[in-house]
């Protein structure tokens, strides 16, 4: 899901690229499901993105998707992440305004928006923080010189 607006009156030149988090903890779309579940445990997250040779192919939307899909009958020790991902995928380019991420991870109750190239690789990531350090940073550039926020 993305548009392709600039937001009215915003710094037109603050796109996604210049905020990039360039750490981007994905799983392989060919990667057990076990692993999976052990990785964002471990990362505390609730999903990540799935990656086919750095694209983006999906995402996995429970840190217990390990217990779900033995749950469901199947092993998660050979099963594999492809099998039980989400094909939706949510994501923005990295030419895109920093507003445009901001409005999509309110929309759909993201922490963190994975960010890709126009061929679909994944480049990185925004998180809420990370935006609001922009839009901070956005508002305080703003302001008249000598005048404390």
């Amino acid at each position: 899901m993305t548009t392709n607006t600039q937001p009215e009156g915003g710094d037109q030149k603050k796109n996604l690229r210049d905020l990039l988090i360039e750490r981007t903890e994905a799983l392989d779309i060919h990667e057990l499901v076990q692993d999976a579940g052990d990785k964002m445990r471990s990362l505390k997250t609730d999903s990540l993105p799935v990656a086919d040779d750095q694209h983006l192919v999906g995402t996995v939307m429970d840190r217990n998707a390990d217990r779900k899909a033995a749950g469901q009958g199947h092993d998660p020790q050979t099963e594999r992440v492809g099998a039980c991902m989400s094909h939706e995928l949510i994501f923005c380019y990295e030419d895109q305004h920093w507003a445009e991420a901001e409005l999509v991870m309110k929309e759909k109750h993201l922490k963190y928006l994975p960010i890709v190239d126009r061929d679909m690789r994944i480049v990185g990531i925004v998180t809420q923080e990370d935006l609001a350090a922009s839009k901070g940073a956005e508002s305080a550039a703003q302001l008249p010189h000598g005048t404390a926020s």
